[in-house]
């Protein structure tokens, strides 16, 4: 703990309660003057009536101003609004496209690699086939041949 001299809080008390009665007394003085200045327009009440009927209207008309501005700002808030659903909704529909595209890019790749493996396929087929062929002539040569002497003899 600090030890603060009590003539030090004493010091610190007495010049905030002297701040206290400083801030009071203008507030008194406030309220006179503004005790004052009423009185002063009481008196001058029909005078202020014309000013208030004036100020009435003006009120009025600066409400309905507000109410204008606010009708704006609430229907350019809702434009808003549906611009950025609008562009949440674009931006949804362009994912779901850019899914799809991928997903096409990868059927393609993949038909791409089954069409290439089919090719390799009819391509062995092919040589099996000629190989199948070249056996059936060279059969067929040597059946020929076979019938040849068997009928030589």
């Amino acid at each position: 703990p600090i030890d603060i001299p009590p003539s030090a809080v004493m010091e610190s008390l007495q010049s905030k309660a002297m701040e206290e009665q400083t801030r009071r007394q203008r507030s008194e003085e406030r309220l006179r003057a503004v005790k004052e200045l009423a009185d002063k327009y009481k008196s001058r009440s029909s005078e202020w009536e014309g000013k208030y009927s004036e100020l009435s209207a003006v009120t009025e008309d600066l409400k309905l101003k507000l109410d204008k501005h606010r009708k704006l700002h609430r229907d350019s808030a809702a434009d808003v609004a549906v611009l950025k659903l609008s562009i949440v909704e674009k931006d949804n529909h362009l994912m779901e496209e850019e899914k799809k595209r991928h997903l096409l890019e990868a059927n393609w790749r993949n038909s791409r690699m089954e069409v290439e493996q089919l090719q390799e396929e009819l391509k062995n087929q092919r040589q099996e086939t000629q190989i199948a062929k070249s056996k059936v002539k060279q059969l067929t040569l040597q059946l020929e041949i076979q019938q040849e002497k068997d009928l030589a003899v």
